[in-house]
């Protein structure tokens, strides 16, 4: 994997004769990717696309859920009288997964 920064979004589907056939950056010049035959689906181009120019909300959503399950977890953890293993597990599992998906979406 490189160090090499993405081109910055958002993106768009350039169509020729209603076949993708490339990506570019929007209101820039500049081409993202270029597609050779056979083409993908215009299903396939959309969600390439649409999915890139999420990412930053997607992560944004991402980091709030885990700062939120991150402040459940303290304030159960805190009201418990006596140690819940499981419990305890439930909540550093899903939070050390979060923290990952976390951590991969922003290289």
């Amino acid at each position: 994997m490189t160090n090499e920064k993405h081109t910055a979004t958002p993106w768009i589907g350039f169509y020729d004769q209603g076949k993708p056939n490339a990506i570019l950056p929007a209101m820039r010049p500049g081409e993202i990717c270029q597609f050779a035959e056979p083409f993908p689906s215009e299903a396939n181009a959309d969600f390439i696309i649409r999915a890139v120019n999420e990412r930053d909300a997607l992560l944004a959503a991402l980091e709030t859920a885990g700062e939120t399950l991150h402040s459940i977890a303290v304030f159960v953890k805190s009201r418990q009288r006596t140690k819940a293993p499981e419990g305890e597990d439930w909540f550093d599992e899903r939070l050390a997964m979060i923290d990952a998906a976390i951590d991969m979406a922003k290289k």
